[in-house]
């Protein structure tokens, strides 16, 4: 189980260079109205220009899931018993 994927880092004046290049009403994507929001996003375009800035650095990385015999109900107990 895994996959490739990546690690990025993203200067802020990248950020800044992206939202001057694309302004604010297409760097954010704000919430509809009368939804419960979590915040306000960066929009697709904004990433993708962040992403293939040349400034942005990144670091391709192999995700690796392996199986983990671990039962944290008993290692619960088990650290209870020790008090």
């Amino acid at each position: 189980m895994g996959g490739t994927g990546s690690f990025y880092y993203v200067p802020k004046e990248v950020q800044k260079s992206v939202f001057a290049l694309l302004g604010h009403s297409e760097y954010l994507k704000l919430p509809k109205r009368g939804t419960n929001p979590r915040g306000v996003q960066i929009s697709a375009m904004a990433f993708s220009e962040i992403l293939e800035h040349k400034d942005t650095f990144q670091i391709q990385v192999q995700w690796d899931k392996s199986d983990l015999e671990f039962d944290a109900y008993k290692c619960w107990l088990d650290m209870w018993e020790e008090q």
